[in-house]
């Protein structure tokens, strides 16, 4: 019996660590779009386009992914940093249509960024923006 309790608490123990390292990635990945949002608002204001295809990138890249980093299990808890609502898995279909919005918007800034079109960058700039904030009412604790 013993032998039985500590394979459970082990299988246990590793299935939290999974769950942890997810829920850190979620975080850094998160935090990471957020700084290059920051950036990029500083970028359109001295009109570096380089850089803000190169930051525009990453919160495009990111963004294909949001979905996959919300697997079953890795909701807030007492137990870790996490911000996720149930309502993300209880509304997967709404939560992952968000998503591809930020997907969407997040690639027409680093077209307009590439083509030096001002005013398409700032129009896709904002439409990210509120992409990622909609989300964060609904979705976030």
């Amino acid at each position: 019996m013993k032998y039985l309790l500590s394979i459970f608490f082990l299988l246990f123990s590793i299935s939290s660590l999974g769950e942890e390292n997810i829920i850190e990635k979620r975080i850094y990945l998160f935090k990471k779009a957020d700084s290059s949002m920051v950036k990029i608002k500083k970028l359109i204001q001295l009109k570096n386009y380089g850089e803000i295809v190169l930051e525009a990138n990453i919160i495009n890249k990111w963004s294909e992914n949001i979905p996959s980093l919300f697997p079953i299990g890795t909701q807030a808890s007492m137990t870790n940093d996490s911000d996720a609502s149930e309502n993300i898995w209880t509304s997967f279909n709404d939560f992952t249509s968000k998503a591809n919005k930020t997907e969407f918007y997040s690639k027409l800034m680093v077209k307009s960024a590439n083509e030096k079109n001002l005013d398409a960058l700032l129009k896709a700039f904002r439409e990210t923006s509120k992409s990622c904030n909609s989300c964060h009412v609904i979705f976030r604790n």
